[in-house]
């Protein structure tokens, strides 16, 4: 029978490739903005970065709780910028173990981000963060759901290199074999290598 991973377990596993692709600025100018609205908010985001890369989660988490609530009021809770944010707290629930409060926010986020097309590289890695919590929660189904859409979503927006998607693939094939899928990984991790090989010689 498969083993379940402990929460504080899975939390370290999941740390995954959204950490290595990371996030980009969340908060960006808009036209019509007055430009103390905008350092306001970046200031804050940058500081939730901060606390997160020095690993005072919790910190981090309540900095960035702040900030959506702060964004939602200037800007409106449908706003590209709300959203976003929204990934990046659901991505430290994720960090955590907090899962289930991860998928409500990148539900929520992913959401938003649907409706901007202009946000399609941060909608993949929002997605992506989602698969993660489901992964957590033991959603296999969905979190292989999500996954999927992730990797066609960040290929799509052309904002990553080769080397990542492929992690994605990677991530996708481990996945695939926690669902018992064992013909399904071979393909998957072939993809995986592809990828990151041609990466390599792109660099070279």
């Amino acid at each position: 029978p498969r083993m379940l991973r402990s929460a504080s377990a899975t939390a370290r596993w999941l740390a995954g490739w959204a950490i290595r692709i990371g996030f980009g600025a969340c908060i960006l100018a808009q036209p019509g903005w007055a430009q103390t609205t905008h350092n306001d908010l970046l200031r804050q985001e940058l500081q939730a970065r901060d606390l997160a890369a020095a690993g005072k989660l919790a910190e981090a988490t309540s900095v960035t709780e702040g900030l959506i609530a702060k964004a939602t009021k200037r800007l409106g809770a449908n706003d590209m910028n709300v959203g976003s944010t929204l990934c990046l707290l659901g991505y430290l629930y994720n960090r955590q173990g907090r899962f289930a409060d991860a998928e409500q926010a990148l539900l929520r986020g992913v959401a938003i981000l649907r409706r901007h097309p202009s946000a399609q590289a941060t909608l993949g890695v929002g997605i992506s963060n989602l698969s993660n919590a489901y992964l957590g929660l033991d959603k296999l189904a969905e979190a292989e759901s999500a996954l999927n859409e992730a990797i066609a979503v960040t290929a799509k927006s052309g904002s990553v290199t080769k080397s990542d998607i492929g992690k994605q693939f990677c991530n996708l094939a481990d996945l695939v074999r926690k669902r018992d899928r064992i013909k399904d990984v071979e393909a998957l991790a072939r993809r995986c290598i592809e990828l990151q090989e041609g990466a390599t010689g792109e660099s070279e």
